[in-house]
């Protein structure tokens, strides 16, 4: 009987055992992928606002590598950044054109009288095309301005 129990305990150990090394490899797997999707979105957010002519006015943004893993619900990613002692939220949200899915990038500041800026599409498309041509229409920006607005507006105490 004692032998029996401790063939029993060892198989329970061994199932546990695996178990655990699952939940790690499971935990070490996200933190690895939130680490390059981190890095992603630092590099698009850089490639769009340096080679948009709708990010001209922001060429001098400086983006902070600080990814928030708390993203609020309505956009992809949330980047900081900041020009002239002014403090910028680069927001990636989703934007469906006639080729497919987008990311828009738009900057939004807390500053008074100040509305979110639609500065480009982040990805594999070329810069120099015009929005339209990927089948993204103002009416499109203007919807996903007003989210952001709304958004910043009831949730200020989201901003870290």
């Amino acid at each position: 009987m004692n032998e029996e129990k401790n063939d029993l305990l060892k198989k329970i150990g061994f199932f546990v055992g695996i178990f655990i090394l699952l939940i790690l490899f499971l935990w070490g797997s996200y933190h690895i992928s939130f680490l390059l999707k981190e890095e992603v979105y630092y590099n698009a957010a850089e490639a769009v606002i340096k080679n948009s002519p709708l990010a001209k006015d922001y060429k001098t943004l400086k983006i902070y590598k600080n990814f928030q893993k708390k993203q609020p619900g309505f956009c992809n990613a949330l980047l900081k950044g900041e020009m002239n002692n002014m403090e910028f939220d680069i927001i990636f949200l989703t934007l469906t054109g006639k080729y497919g899915i987008y990311q828009g990038v738009f900057l939004n500041t807390n500053a008074p009288n100040k509305k979110p800026v639609f500065c480009g599409l982040a990805g594999n498309v070329q810069a120099e095309k015009s929005i339209d041509y990927y089948g993204i229409n103002q009416w499109q920006i203007k919807l996903k301005i007003e989210q952001i607005q709304n958004y910043f507006s009831k949730n200020s105490s989201f901003l870290p």
